[in-house]
């Protein structure tokens, strides 16, 4: 005999019209309306996670390899791999896209008004794919393989552009800091937004060129590498066989782990989502009792 189809026969012989029925009705509503909250909960909730995970590794990677520095400066002490050293890196299990990058602080003036300004280059190994989900307006800095020819184009935030009063095509001039300052004329060539303050605030991006003219850099040394995984739960598996093929002076930073304030934030939103499956399980409960 099958039980769970014997109980629900029996409760659905109770006579039409009587005082039991109605219950039995709203009972069966209310289990599957706390059922479907529970589902939309977990959709949007999770939606919004993701989203989140995603704007923070397009900008700064899963895993870092950068050279150790006793330096507490945005800037990163150059250094460089071998093609050979990157073959291996890309072969090594788990790791999906490597792309080098460098950041140089500096500020901008404007209509009388100072402003900060982080300019992290990149190269043409930068993924713009999945960028280009927050470019609103313009389109990606022109890249180029000469330290002696670099581009001046930058892409700034929306939030950036609101309070420097600039649009695309404007220029704009930044002091680099260091010794002595340098300036470079920069032209805006797109605005992106992606809701973050730690990235929208004050980072532009563009070509890494200009870090290694600044820096008087070789042109193949960088600030550090982005890896990207194709498994983020094997995070951790893939770190530890990234930094076996990584020289010694160079160390690995986790992505969540270096925004740990951000993957905090979005883990108290899983407990939120727990304490809303618990309310909405013992409702669900009470009515089929």
């Amino acid at each position: 005999m099958n039980l769970p189809y014997f109980i629900s026969k029996r409760i659905n012989t109770a006579d039409k019209g009587s005082f039991s029925t109605i219950i039995h009705k709203v009972a069966i509503a209310s289990v599957a309306l706390g059922i479907a909250i529970m589902v939309v909960s977990f959709q949007v909730l999770g939606g919004f996670r993701n989203n989140i995970k995603e704007k923070v590794f397009s900008f700064a990677g899963h895993i870092q390899a950068k050279k150790f520095s006793l330096s507490n400066s945005f800037e990163e002490e150059p250094f460089s791999l071998t093609k050979r050293e990157i073959g291996l890196l890309s072969a090594t299990r788990h790791v999906k896209h490597i792309q080098e990058f460098a950041h140089k602080p500096g500020l901008v003036n404007r209509n009388d008004e100072v402003f900060g300004f982080l300019f992290k280059g990149v190269a043409e190994s930068f993924d713009t794919t999945t960028f280009r989900n927050y470019l609103i307006a313009g389109r990606f800095p022109k890249l180029t393989d000469s330290v002696k020819l670099f581009s001046n184009e930058v892409m700034i935030s929306q939030r950036m552009a609101d309070r420097m009063e600039v649009g695309i095509g404007d220029r704009i001039v930044s002091y680099f800091i260091m010794d002595p300052p340098r300036t470079r004329s920069l032209v805006v060539t797109g605005i992106f937004v992606t809701g973050l303050d730690n990235f929208d605030e004050q980072t532009g991006i563009g070509d890494i060129n200009l870090i290694r003219g600044l820096n008087n850099w070789k042109p193949e040394e960088v600030g550090g590498y982005e890896i990207f995984v194709d498994d983020f739960d094997r995070l951790g598996d893939a770190d530890d066989s990234i930094v076996e093929q990584l020289p010694l002076e160079i160390y690995t930073e986790i992505v969540p782990e270096k925004f740990a304030i951000i993957f905090d934030w979005l883990g108290l939103l899983s407990q939120n989502v727990f304490i809303l499956i618990g309310l909405i399980l013992f409702v669900a409960c009470f009515n089929m009792v």
